[in-house]
């Protein structure tokens, strides 16, 4: 089981779709970055995710920035003594991990929204576009991993998932 807990910056884009993009720090060389390309990296306090805001706003493509306590906790394998942990969670997304890519890329989903984009073939939609709603049941969540396993064959993690947007 890994845990997630500390802040990321949420920034609104408001292109052909609407999403909110969380960004938390860049591991490697600095600065920001999108948490689907950094392992899913938080910033520990709020004065280092105020830094990312400040980076964020002079990109002009965001139309709102703000910080957000995250906090996940993630089960790694799909066995039962981990899923044990999550199964009452009313609040859970399932992780794709793209690793085709020089960049491991880990994908939040829930469930398709009404009025919201979904990922067709997928049962599924990304967090980032439908406002963070998210699973009330293990059982929902399983079908997407499996779903995301056997058709794009990619890997999965089920994580219980609380996003909380706390200011500017």
């Amino acid at each position: 089981m890994r845990i997630i807990d500390g802040y990321v910056c949420a920034a609104r884009f408001d292109g052909t779709v609407t999403q909110v993009i969380l960004f938390g720090p860049n591991t490697v060389s600095g600065g920001i970055q999108n948490i689907v390309t950094n392992n899913i990296s938080v910033y520990t306090n709020k004065k280092a995710a105020r830094d990312g805001i400040k980076q964020l706003k002079q990109r002009k493509e965001f139309a709102q920035v703000k910080i957000a306590k995250l906090h996940m906790d993630i089960a790694e394998k799909i066995e039962e003594f981990e899923l044990e942990q999550i199964k009452n969670s009313k609040s859970l997304a399932v992780i794709m991990i793209n690793d085709s890519f020089p960049v491991i890329e880990r994908y939040l989903y829930g469930p398709m929204v009404e009025g919201k984009p979904g990922d067709y073939p997928l049962p599924g939609a990304l967090l980032m576009h439908t406002e963070f709603k998210t699973f009330d049941s293990l059982e929902r969540a399983i079908y997407l991993a499996k779903e995301i396993n056997r058709q794009p064959q990619c890997a999965i993690q089920i994580a219980h998932f609380e996003l909380k947007i706390l200011e500017e």
